[in-house]
């Protein structure tokens, strides 16, 4: 299996560009994505620590990195961060641009880089990036061209890639039968389910939350989830923690196109009453949860930027039985 090694910004030479980017951003789209990241580059020098050296968010969300991550003139949602903090990936949409597109930070040996382009993508439109908890793969949306024979359903496809040897291998598309319902923000819990937006059954437009079992490369069919979840205005983008024992997910408010927020907690194969965490956020439109994989953290997208708040509240939440 052919591996993409880990290529920071500073370590891009004329010739890599040259192979990795011409079908994926005209030369002036690309010049100018560069002259932002050398920007960045120089503001990155004195952060220290996990998440960007960003100072932790009390109980009070606040937009996480300002002006690295949620920017003035871009489109932020959908973010993912590895366990010790020290690599995170999101999506931006610069409007009149390059449209929705993967970026990255890693933390390098005690110094934070830009990674461009992203180690799995950059082929077409890509999106909502999701680490496995074990980080071992990352999933995303992309609309980068699918082989002939698999047929177009009408929905975003979802492919993923796998770290093997500290490297991220190609990117793979998600089959069947998970293809057949369509994928979107797909997220995987430590006992190998993985949640996903997808298709109602039986049913042309609209959206709904699947759930599917994987072992290695294979994907059981997947299940549609009962009403207590399903029964929400295109539920969508569900985050489930690792363990589990929980899934935040979002869903139309009234048919329009706000959001809001909702935990439901799982016992004994059941899933509880979901709950709205908009005061615990202090944000009644938010979508495209994640949670840190050390519980300490939530992140939510909203109106254009990605925050950040205390995580306890999940906690507070749970149910005490």
């Amino acid at each position: 299996m052919t591996k993409r090694n880990s290529t920071l910004v500073s370590d891009l030479n004329p010739i890599i560009m040259k192979k990795s980017i011409p079908y994926v951003l005209s030369i002036v789209a690309f010049v100018g994505v560069m002259v932002k990241v050398n920007a960045q580059t120089a503001e990155l020098t004195n952060l220290k620590g996990p998440y960007l050296g960003q100072k932790p968010p009390g109980k009070s969300p606040e937009i996480f990195a300002p002006g690295l991550i949620s920017t003035q003139d871009g489109h932020e949602f959908g973010i993912t961060i590895s366990n010790d903090g020290n690599e995170i990936y999101f999506t931006r949409r610069i409007p009149g641009e390059i449209g929705n597109r993967i970026y990255s930070y890693k933390n390098d040996n005690g110094k934070w880089q830009v990674q461009l382009p992203p180690l799995f993508g950059w082929e077409g439109m890509e999106m909502e990036p999701n680490f496995s908890p074990d980080e071992n793969r990352i999933y995303f949306v992309s609309r980068r061209p699918i082989p002939a024979e698999v047929p177009d359903n009408g929905f975003l496809v979802t492919w993923y890639s796998d770290k093997i040897g500290g490297n991220w291998s190609e990117s793979k598309m998600i089959g069947s039968p998970i293809l057949d319902v369509g994928t979107m923000f797909l997220t995987q819990s430590s006992h190998g389910s993985i949640f996903f937006t997808g298709k109602v059954p039986g049913q042309e437009g609209g959206q709904g939350i699947h759930m599917s079992k994987t072992n290695g490369d294979d994907f059981e069919p997947p299940v549609y989830l009962p009403e207590v979840i399903n029964g929400f205005n295109n539920a969508g983008h569900p985050y489930v923690a690792p363990d589990e024992s929980y899934m935040i997910f979002d869903y139309n408010i009234d048919g329009g196109s706000a959001k809001n927020m909702m935990i439901s907690f799982i016992s004994k194969g059941s899933w509880s009453k979901p709950i709205n965490i908009s005061k615990y956020i202090e944000n009644s439109n938010a979508l495209t949860a994640f949670a840190s994989f050390d519980r300490k953290y939530f992140f939510f997208s909203s109106g254009g930027n990605i925050y950040w708040v205390d995580a306890s509240f999940i906690e507070e939440l749970r149910p005490k039985n």
